[in-house]
This record gives C-alpha cells, sequence and structure tokens, in this order.
C-alpha cells in the first residue's frame, strides 16, 4: 500500500493551482492554494521518513522513474506557490519541508549529462503562476538570497526563476539535514551550461556549503559530527574528479571551504584516504595512455574498492583534472598538518606501511 498511498499523497499536491498561463495571477489564488497544499505534507514527511531512503525500498515499490518525478514536480509546486523558508508557511512547516527535501532526489535528473534537452525547458510545472507580475516577484526573492547575481537574475525568464528558487529552497533543507553535496548534480543539466544559469547556481552552491557549516559549527546533532563532516568531504572530493568541468570546478570550490572552516575533516581516515585515492586514480588514468593503449577504460576503483570514479575519455582532460586536484590537496594537507600535525602524520604513516605501491611516492609529495 504503500506506493499507492505516496502517489496519492504527490498526485494531489501536484494538482493544486492552475496550470495555465495568465495575465495577471493574484496574491490571494496563490496563498488559498498554498493553504491547500500545506496539510498534504505532515503525512508526506512522516511517509518518507518512515521509509528511509526510495532507492532501499524493496523491489517493485519504487523502481520507476514516476516517484522521483512526481517529488521534483511537488518542490517546482510548493516554490510557484510562494512557500519559503521566509514565508509563514514556510516557517509553520519547516520541519516538514526539511525531512521532505532530506529524503527527495535533486530536482535534476543524473542522466541529464547525457541528453541535449532540459527539464528546465520541457516541464510544465514550471510555467505554473506564470504572469508578468509573478516573474518579478519570483526574481524578487532570489536577489534578495543571491545580490551578488542581481545582473544574471535580471535576464532570467520565469521558469528558470522558478527553478531556481525551487532549487535554493530544497538545497538549503538539505543542508540543515546534513548533506550538501547533493548541489554538484544540478550541473549536469544543459542549461546550465548557460552564463546566467550557471552563475546563479554556482552562488546557490556556494550559500548551501555556507548554510552547512554554519549548522555544522553551532548543531549538536550527530549528523554534524566530525565523521559525519568527513563523509560529505570524501563525497566532495569525488566530485572534484567529474566528468563534467562545472562539477569539478564547484566542488573544489566547496571543498577548500569545508576545509578552511572545519579542518578537522579532513583529520578522518575516511576523507584523507579518499583524496589520496582519488590523486592516485587519476595518476592511473593518465599512465594508461601509455600502459594500455589499446584497452581503454573509463572506470576506476581503488585497491581497497571504497573509492571509484569514472573519467573522460581524454587524456588531455583527465591531466587537468589530476592537476586540478593535485594542486590544492598540496596546500589542504599542509594547512591542515599546520593546525593537527600528530593525526595527519599518523594516518599518513598507517597509509605509507598499509600500501607501499605508487600512493607511497604520492603521499611523500602531499606531506
Amino acid at each position: 500500500m504503500f506506493k499507492i498511498y505516496l502517489v496519492f499523497l504527490l498526485e494531489s499536491l501536484v494538482n493544486q493551482g492552475a496550470a495555465v498561463e495568465r495575465e495577471k495571477v493574484h496574491s490571494e489564488d496563490l496563498e488559498a492554494t498554498a493553504k491547500q497544499i500545506a496539510p498534504i505534507l505532515k503525512p508526506l514527511a512522516i511517509l518518507l521518513a518512515r521509509a528511509g531512503r526510495l532507492d532501499q525500498l524493496a523491489s517493485g515499490v519504487c523502481d520507476n522513474d514516476d516517484i522521483t518525478d512526481m517529488l521534483r514536480d511537488a518542490w517546482f509546486n510548493i516554490a510557484a506557490h510562494d512557500i519559503s523558508l521566509h514565508s509563514e508557511l514556510g516557517k509553520a512547516n519547516y520541519e516538514q519541508l526539511r525531512i521532505l527535501a532530506e529524503h527527495s532526489p535533486p530536482l535534476v535528473s543524473e542522466n541529464r549529462a547525457e541528453l541535449l534537452e532540459s527539464d528546465i525547458e520541457l516541464n510544465t510545472i514550471l510555467r505554473r503562476g506564470q504572469s508578468p507580475q509573478t516573474t518579478v516577484e519570483k526574481k524578487k526573492n532570489l536577489t534578495a538570497e543571491l545580490p551578488a547575481q542581481e545582473h544574471d537574475i535580471r535576464r532570467l525568464n520565469y521558469p528558470k526563476a522558478l527553478f531556481l528558487n525551487a532549487t535554493l529552497l530544497i538545497e538549503t533543507l538539505r543542508a540543515n539535514s546534513g548533506d550538501c553535496t547533493k548541489v554538484f548534480t544540478y550541473f549536469l543539466d544543459p542549461t546550465l551550461g548557460a552564463s546566467e544559469m550557471g552563475n546563479c547556481m554556482r552562488a546557490i552552491a556556494d550559500k548551501v556549503v555556507t548554510v552547512y557549516l554554519e549548522k555544522t559549527l553551532r548543531s549538536t546533532s550527530v549528523k554534524f559530527s566530525a565523521p559525519y563532516i568527513a563523509k560529505q568531504l570524501a563525497d566532495t572530493f569525488t566530485a572534484c574528479c567529474h566528468r563534467i568541468i562545472q562539477v569539478q570546478q564547484t566542488a573544489t570550490l566547496a571543498a577548500n571551504k569545508l576545509i578552511m572552516q572545519c579542518p578537522s575533516a579532513l583529520c578522518q581516515k575516511l576523507s584523507l584516504f579518499t583524496l589520496l585515492d582519488l590523486i592516485t586514480l587519476l595518476w592511473s588514468s593518465c599512465m594508461d595512455e601509455e600502459m594500455d593503449e589499446f584497452a581503454w577504460n573509463s572506470t576506476f576503483t581503488s585497491s581497497r574498492r571504497t573509492v571509484q570514479v569514472i573519467l573522460s575519455d581524454n587524456y588531455e582532460f583527465r591531466r587537468r583534472t589530476l592537476k586540478n586536484l593535485h594542486n590544492p590537496a598540496r596546500t589542504w594537507i599542509s594547512n591542515v598538518m599546520n593546525i593537527a600535525p600528530l593525526d595527519i602524520k599518523g594516518l599518513l604513516q598507517v597509509r605509507k606501511y598499509a600500501q607501499p605501491t605508487p600512493q607511497t611516492s604520492l603521499i611523500c609529495v602531499l606531506s
């Protein structure tokens, strides 16, 4: 019965509001629809919280794309009706929205990198409530959150402005739940290659990491303890090796911010060894040009089988990726060693004696 009830709740949420574009949309209509959406949030949040992650449910329950598509549409409809962290309904339903964000996928599908068309251009929910007045309001909300991007925001149309509002809402809530790495997925959408959308998305990514760090520094929850921060940092390091350059650049800036604000995160075995493994895998992938000329390989897995990356078939791009990760890695480890030298040196010694392979020379270079 889980899937039936989940689909019913999601359809009830997505179907709220008018789907047509109007010359003028009254704020009273948006507010009335928002009040109809609010009661659906609590049972939906409870259901998802009890179920856990959707990809861990039994086979046949949520093994199609319909559920994830409806979850994304639900967030677009929430943002279309002005439910935000600063609205009265948003504040009153903050906990339900946070739980819903924690169990929702990013608003961009991971297979968008293979497609030329963008969900932002095709999704009709992103046109809901469109009018000259609401377009100005959505841009105004974005400008208040991202003042440095005012020039880019002015050039956005309504669907793009609504998408960015929804993204900012869900990823800020997700950061408050202990995860700031899903924001890198958004750069898979081809629309974010456009200058104004890309600039705004990078600003959102920076804000999400800032929100996560602020929560980390003041929270006593176990989700913001050093091992969990190290896991976030390890996932960010992996994103630094992505095939898409925008993902690499954004992840590198995020990793730098995490380490500068919370250097103890790099003093954990998971994050430090992930960084060394990734550099080793990138180095090995570049050597394949000479060693395996006729057996091209795109997937590389560390010897401990804890890290796996899928790399571009362009060896020049691989070399640039190695350089772009290796240079800041030396700075990160050097800075952290000045703060906690025994912790880092102890971990490096463990690594050195555990695997006297090409990694050893890389460890010497880094340390």
